[in-house]
């Protein structure tokens, strides 16, 4: 016959007692403290850059959406214009992070796929050759230089 019990709730307390919560604690902020490393590697940073030039588009789209549910009066222009400016700019900080006369950036220039690295380059440069702010374009094409296609 079935037996129906009412309260069959784990003491999460008790279950997790049972593990050495210092232990896990330790391994836990060490694969912080790595991941923050990471972060700071050319790789991540040239993968960052690719990110947002990629994600561009989508990001717009998501822009106008959001504004539009919200009744914004901004006219699409200005909004794709900031969009844009934000999303370069972002970047463009990820990027400049790069030293190409450091071997350990070379090779994680070259560890990328070129097709999308150069893709995003230049499209980056072609931003900033909008914006007229040219150092960043002639930073840019240094490292575009440096993706063998």
């Amino acid at each position: 016959m079935y037996n129906k019990q009412t309260n069959m709730s784990i003491d999460s307390e008790k279950l997790f007692s049972i593990f050495d919560s210092s232990e896990v604690n330790k391994k836990l902020e060490d694969q912080r403290k790595k991941l923050n490393e990471f972060k700071t590697t050319p790789h991540f940073m040239i993968g960052m850059f690719i990110k947002y030039i990629k994600n561009t588009k989508y990001f717009l789209e998501s822009v106008k959406k959001l504004l539009k549910e919200e009744g914004s009066i901004v006219s699409l222009e200005a909004q794709e214009k900031v969009t844009n400016r934000l999303i370069f700019e972002e970047s463009y900080k990820c990027i400049s992070t790069i030293n190409i006369s450091k071997k350990d950036h070379l090779k994680s220039i070259q560890s990328f796929n070129p097709h999308f690295l150069h893709k995003s380059l230049h499209e980056a440069i072609h931003y900033f050759e909008s914006e007229e702010e040219y150092e960043k374009c002639a930073f840019l094409l240094q490292i575009q230089n440096k993706v063998k296609i």
